[in-house]
């Protein structure tokens, strides 16, 4: 394995790849070709007593993966039943990886993050969601509100709470088919 483009930052302070997933007991580092690392491999000169680091260390056991997580897998599941891939097969060319493995995924075993990212985007669901099991399936998606209806919320605000209720009202006695664009 070749360790590419790894340096400890001036403070000295570690990262792991994604959010919180020091939760699995791991710490990963992405080279140039995406390999994850242990603290060991990827800074093998520095002490991890000197780190000052967020993250879990396993010193017994290096871990390049996530760890098994049935939970996790029922929500790979999840995702995978409400994507567009109703075949395996056709999900695992698609990711570009074995159909057993995308099998262990759904039985919550390992992963690596790099698929896990892959499968989120592939699928559109939150990596959050997917890998944690915080938040919402499609909490990613940008829930941005339009300049519209930006400008109808600050007009509301300047209203009397009856004001607000009329308006309310007559929005709602409006049929669908009609409603304001």
């Amino acid at each position: 394995m070749s360790i590419r483009n790894i340096s400890v930052p001036p403070d000295r302070r570690c990262f792991t790849t994604g959010a919180d997933l020091e939760q699995y007991g791991y710490f990963t580092r992405l080279t140039g070709a995406s390999t994850y690392l242990s603290f060991s491999q990827a800074f093998p000169k520095l002490d991890r007593s000197q780190a000052r680091c967020g993250c879990h260390f396993n010193a017994t056991k290096e871990e390049s993966f996530v760890t098994y997580d049935p939970a996790r897998g029922k929500r790979i599941r999840e995702a995978i039943s409400r994507g567009k891939f109703r075949k395996v097969h056709a999900l695992a060319a698609e990711l570009n990886v074995s159909v057993a493995a995308v099998s262990r995924w759904q039985n919550g075993g390992h992963t690596s993050l790099e698929s896990a990212c892959a499968l989120a985007r592939l699928l559109d669901v939150s990596l959050d969601w997917l890998l944690l099991g915080r938040g919402t399936i499609d909490g990613h998606r940008n829930s941005a509100i339009s300049a519209t209806e930006l400008l109808w919320v600050m007009a509301l605000r300047g209203r009397s709470a009856a004001a607000r209720s009329n308006l309310i009202g007559l929005l709602e006695s409006i049929p669908p088919e009609q409603a304001l664009r």
